[in-house]
């Protein structure tokens, strides 16, 4: 359609027309073909790498229609039929930059599929054959059983494709462990029975285990996936607890506790409230924070100061939406410890899968916010680039949509503290873009800064530097695509070697 519509310059005003529409709803088709790949991930900062690159590729073609327009109005101005060129060639290496960051984000998550597919096979291969440990004591393998159900949580909770390769790579680990130290663990039996219910508690753990990496290969978006990995989850813990009763059939064991936290639940609802107090601590300091103007400000021209003073606002921003989610996410925890004491959620009482996801994520909430704060605050200062900036917001937005997931869990989509949970968390997604937007213009600003074009004009020479700046631009990106393909392959090398 791009190629159709440069050629089109040349002809009638109505073909011209059309071309210039066909591209239009080709571009249109993309986005939405890009929006949708994009939903299906459930890794925020690969979302925005899709959309961004979507929105690069929208931005080159409107480029190309102008230029077409001027081309077909001026067709013998040389340097308006170069630009023609020049635009042409970004809308090409816009979409090439689209289908690499697109290939790169497939092998991505193929990679966290495969990682695991392979612990799941890793730990049926295992349980064909137990070698055992030579020792250990029933306080050696609760302290395993303890990580299996962290394991847990790491795997039902997984924001990001890191995460959950990370998970995996630990359930496996942790599992092995756990069947290896409860062959000699069930040595300590004073019968048979005794030992033939431990080692079958933790060869159940492993199998319940291995069908949740199976279930955590389902799609997160899919409203489906969330009542499975729930099930999943619980098989898990009740087959924990089994262990947990066998283990105190162990001579001297009687009074072992696989997690020794009596009230899961109310240490969640603590952590949550520390995290709101930690964040309203970061956003006063944000809220204190002004920078210094250096110059005098020039009525409706846009200086230093205010692209820093937009960056305290944007963060100030995630800040306020942070604590409003933590509040909201306070409630919701609240409402469901309530839920608990009904028949229906009295089997959900000593699940602690659900409270240490939570507790993970209002943790990770409250650092990845005070990172943030310092991030922002260091670049009003200088000191570091907006590439930092921007991966401390992107943090942050990863692991407030962890918080969310995890106060979904058995509860009632339709109450209050479950909207007001969704409301904040599109403020926060809504701050953090304003905050990339506006650390993207500290590096405008500062480009503009080292070269002053203001006394250039509009005339030769104005255009020479477009076309001189443009071709930087091309040679830039064509930097930017091949580090995009390098890093696609060493994906692909890891998930060879993995």
């Amino acid at each position: 359609a791009a190629s159709l519509l440069v050629q089109k310059t040349k002809g009638p005003q109505n073909e011209f027309g059309n071309s210039a529409k066909q591209l239009a709803e080709a571009i249109q088709n993309v986005t939405n073909t890009s929006t949708l790949f994009a939903s299906r991930l459930g890794d925020s900062n690969s979302q925005q790498d899709v959309l961004s690159a979507t929105k690069a590729l929208a931005i080159s073609s409107q480029q190309l229609i102008l230029a077409s327009k001027d081309a077909q109005r001026l067709p013998d101005d040389e340097t308006i039929q170069k630009m023609l060129t020049s635009s042409q060639a970004a809308i090409g290496d816009s979409t090439n930059q689209l289908i690499s960051i697109a290939q790169t984000v497939s092998a991505i998550h193929a990679r966290g599929e495969h990682e695991l597919e392979k612990a799941k096979q890793d730990i049926s291969l295992l349980l064909q054959n137990i070698p055992g440990f030579d020792s250990a004591t029933a306080q050696d393998l609760a302290k395993v059983a303890r990580a299996i159900v962290d394991d847990t949580a790491k795997l039902m909770f997984a924001a990001n494709q890191d995460e959950t390769i990370d998970a995996a790579k630990s359930v496996y680990s942790n599992v092995e462990k756990l069947v290896n130290t409860a062959k000699p663990a069930a040595k300590l039996a004073s019968n048979e029975k005794d030992a033939r219910a431990l080692e079958d508690a933790s060869i159940n753990t492993a199998k319940a285990m291995i069908n949740m990496l199976e279930v955590a290969k389902l799609d997160r978006q899919d409203e489906e996936t969330q009542p499975k990995l729930e099930e999943a989850a619980m098989a898990v813990t009740s087959s924990i607890k089994s262990l947990e009763e066998a283990l105190r059939k162990l001579p001297n064991a009687e009074d072992i506790k696989i997690d020794p936290q009596e009230d899961l639940e109310g240490f969640a609802a603590k952590e949550l409230l520390e995290a709101a107090r930690i964040i309203k601590e970061s956003a006063a300091l944000l809220l204190s924070a002004k920078p210094e103007r250096k110059k005098p400000k020039i009525p409706g021209v846009l200086d230093e100061y205010d692209i820093k003073e937009a960056i305290l606002d944007a963060a100030r921003a995630i800040a306020l939406a942070t604590q409003m989610l933590v509040e909201a996410a306070s409630v919701a925890q609240k409402e469901r410890v309530e839920k608990f004491k009904t028949p229906e959620g009295q089997k959900y009482r000593n699940d602690p899968t659900w409270a240490n996801g939570l507790i993970s994520a209002a943790q990770s909430v409250a650092g990845s916010v005070k990172n943030l704060v310092g991030a922002s605050n260091a670049a009003v200062q200088g000191e570091i680039e907006e590439a930092k900036l921007v991966a401390t917001a992107k943090a942050v937005a990863s692991a407030t949509a962890q918080l969310v997931y995890a106060c979904k869990v058995k509860a009632d989509a339709n109450a209050a503290s479950q909207v007001n949970l969704n409301q904040a968390a599109k403020a926060v997604a809504k701050a953090t873009g304003n905050l990339v937007s506006a650390a993207a213009s500290v590096s405008q600003f500062n480009e503009e800064e080292e070269e002053d074009t203001s006394s250039i004009g509009f005339g030769m020479r104005g255009a020479a530097l477009k076309i001189e700046q443009q071709t930087q631009i091309l040679k830039l990106e064509k930097q930017l695509e091949d580090a995009r393909k390098k890093f696609l392959r060493i994906n692909k090398l890891g998930y060879e070697n993995s």
